[in-house]
């Protein structure tokens, strides 16, 4: 590939709620953009981004897959995203690496809750965003509804750039507001050849009126404009795209175009609106990371972390590297490393340093990916999306940096698991192999735990919904040839408490050569807390090892509750007094001990109960099943919290506790002869009632 000067670089995400038609479109830029000789179907699994046999038998992504092809000579580096809630955390650490995101909605169905899951992850990471509302060619698509909705449910503040054009009822094209003209699409060419006109007289009307109200919004972003516009006088084109451009990467503005990428139309269009209004790597936000020596001083100090401790490194290439890992990928016996540069370069067989767990390391290949396809390269620079091959130490959410010239960026956040089940092995010669499968997956997927219950001595998986651990079974059998059985699913619960009042205890606990007394609050803390602890205790007086092992013995105690083998959630426990009779090398244990048990016997007075995770289902239905699918979900102890009614289908969201939606994909089914879908997000956990 030719190298690209910086500015000739967007490093992109395709995001969408699932079938929305996320792969179709990216499928549609490889196939414009020369990168492939067809376009692949989802339908008859041959995309090329949902190589994996799990993600062709079902028609849905569930990793992220990256490439990169050319456009009008800039290099586009795209990461096709997974669109259901069970594999959220692959949009999560793309996002983390991406410059710009293309949203892609159904014209049908507008705004869906895995559409405002995504776009709230982008708003997090604060990336601008493009919207191609897709699928215009159903019956009952509305492009100017799907604007509405993104403006009303998400304050994206999208401004059309296109409208679409039909003829008898058909979508034909765009009308391009920005020069006026009438675009459509070849179909004998498959949409590859395109025909541009002026604007015929059907249209004049409607498209200059509504190129008047985009230069209107426009005005408020630039003075040149407001004064052409309120003088009548022409505004340059180019001058127009400017203002654009600046407003979509300041992300004040979300351009939206439309088209169908199944029948081939407005896939160009797209391709032409990334390359003139989402940022290169020279216009975002230059990266920031943690100094080696702040980091030295945590360490030694326990102090927190702030931006004063930060440095910022720009993308040269001829200064010192700065790369993230985001991602873990194994094809056969090799593991890929992803990661995005953001300063310095690159080369086969160099030394780095990962920087976040203090290990040298070094790269024996340097790949440029497509999808589960790579060409070795040489070397790579700044704004660069690659893999490299020969780590042995690095993973996900790991800096990797110059020898010389360390720095640290934050890690990703991954979600707890909601959901286990148990598996049990037809052989026992074949636990070691299955450790080192579940090992090697979970690597890749950082939200897969594995453990052994220490009561039953069970094998159990842990993740974020059924699916994500049907398919983590299915890699088992499929992928590492383990024939297992497998139990039923099982809800990961929480305990919290639930006493107005505080719970106060103190314990002592004593050695041979040492004792300890503390004294511990236990009290109820804000939802989504998960375990707070505070300390009232003056510092100075013990030291850092001391207090670390205090809050060691804290959270020891709260990772079982008092009521379950579930993890105590929502709470706060305070740590008020601490006497150490006789400080030698067993005072950390001791104060340990102490304050786990002082914390035990506080968490018992302080009335603890169970709590569930709850979930928004959000179904989409023909009008005649409504009745059945609400009655159902009212049954699952279900509150309906929306109802909305659109051309023969309607939408209904409710909160239903976790445990009431094991098997509601065959249920729905069966309830709706197979004409219904629906999608969950995991919302909070809630005391069992």
């Amino acid at each position: 590939m030719v190298e690209h000067a910086l500015q000739r670089i967007r490093n992109i995400g395709v995001m969408a709620h699932i079938d929305a038609g996320k792969t179709t479109v990216t499928e549609r830029i490889l196939y414009y953009t020369g990168k492939t000789s067809y376009p692949g179907e989802v339908e008859h699994g041959t995309t090329v981004m949902d190589w994996m046999p799990q993600e062709q038998a079902r028609g849905i992504t569930i990793t992220a897959a990256a490439t990169t092809c050319e456009w009008k000579q800039h290099q586009l580096n795209i990461i096709d995203t997974p669109g259901h809630v069970d594999f959220s955390v692959e949009v999560e650490r793309s996002l983390r690496v991406l410059d710009g995101v293309i949203s892609v909605i159904c014209a049908l169905k507008g705004v869906q809750s895995q559409t405002e899951t995504v776009w709230k992850q982008a708003d997090k990471y604060k990336i601008p965003r493009l919207v191609f509302v897709n699928k215009m060619d159903r019956t009952g698509a509305d492009f100017f509804r799907a604007i509405k909705q993104l403006n009303s449910k998400l304050s994206a503040h999208a401004i059309p750039i296109q409208f679409p054009i039909f003829l008898n009822g058909i979508f034909e094209g765009n009308i391009d507001l920005i020069h006026l003209l009438e675009i459509r699409y070849d179909r004998q060419t498959l949409g590859a050849k395109t025909k541009i006109s002026p604007l015929s007289e059907l249209y004049r009307e409607q498209a200059i009126n509504a190129r008047e109200e985009l230069i209107e919004i426009l005005a408020h972003f630039d003075s040149n404009i407001e004064e052409a516009f309120l003088e009548d006088r022409h505004i340059p084109t180019n001058l127009i795209k400017k203002v654009i451009r600046d407003a979509c990467c300041s992300g004040e503005l979300v351009p939206v175009i439309c088209g169908t990428a199944f029948n081939n139309k407005g896939i160009q269009s797209l391709l032409d609106a990334i390359v003139l209004y989402l940022p290169s790597p020279l216009e975002t936000e230059y990266i920031r990371g943690y100094r080696e020596e702040a980091i030295l001083d945590q360490k030694q100090t326990g102090r927190i972390l702030t931006e004063d401790d930060k440095e910022t490194r720009t993308p040269d290439s001829n200064g010192p590297l700065v790369a993230y890992a985001f991602k873990l990928m194994h094809i056969g016996n090799l593991e890929l490393v992803f990661l995005r540069i953001y300063a310095g370069k690159i080369s086969k067989n160099d030394h780095l340093l990962n920087a976040t767990k203090a290990i040298p390391e070094k790269l024996s290949a340097i790949t440029r990916l497509h999808a589960n396809h790579f060409d070795e390269i040489s070397s790579a620079g700044p704004g660069e999306i690659i893999a490299v091959i020969g780590l042995k130490y690095t993973t996900t959410g790991d800096t990797l940096t110059a020898l010389s010239s360390p720095i640290v960026l934050e890690q990703l956040a991954f979600p707890a698991p909601v959901i286990s089940q148990a598996i049990e092995l037809f052989s026992e010669k074949d636990t070691k192999h299955l450790e080192q499968a579940l090992m090697q997956i979970s690597k890749e997927d950082p939200t897969l735990q594995f453990n052994i219950d220490p009561h039953s001595g069970q094998k159990i998986i842990s993740g974020l919904g059924e699916l994500h651990l049907e398919i983590v079974v299915e890699r088992l059998l499929r992928e590492h040839k383990i024939n297992l059985l497998v139990g039923k699913p099982t809800v990961a619960l929480r305990e919290t408490v639930t006493s107005s009042e505080e719970a106060i205890s103190s314990y002592t606990h004593k050695n041979s050569k040492n004792s300890a007394k503390v004294r511990i609050r236990v009290q109820q803390g804000l939802i989504g807390t998960g375990v707070v602890i505070l300390s009232k205790l003056q510092t100075e007086a013990f030291s850092h090892e001391v207090l670390l092992a205090a809050e060691s013995g804290i959270r020891e105690a709260t990772e079982k509750g008092v009521l379950s083998v579930a993890p105590m959630h929502d709470i706060i426990v305070t740590f008020l007094e601490a006497t150490i009779v006789k400080n030698d090398d067993s005072t950390c244990a001791v104060i340990a001990n102490a304050a786990r048990q002082a914390t035990a016997i506080a968490l018992k007075k302080a009335n603890p109960k169970i709590m569930e995770p709850i979930f928004t289902v959000e179904v989409e239905v023909p009008e005649d099943y409504t009745g059945a699918i609400i009655g159902d979900l009212r049954r699952r102890r279900g509150n309906i919290t929306n109802f909305s009614a659109h051309i023969g289908s309607a939408v209904i969201t409710a909160l239903v506790p976790l445990t009431e939606l094991l098997g509601y994909a065959s249920s729905i089914r069966s309830m709706s002869r197979g004409h219904a879908t629906f999608s969950m997000e995991f919302v909070r956990f809630e005391l069992v009632l």
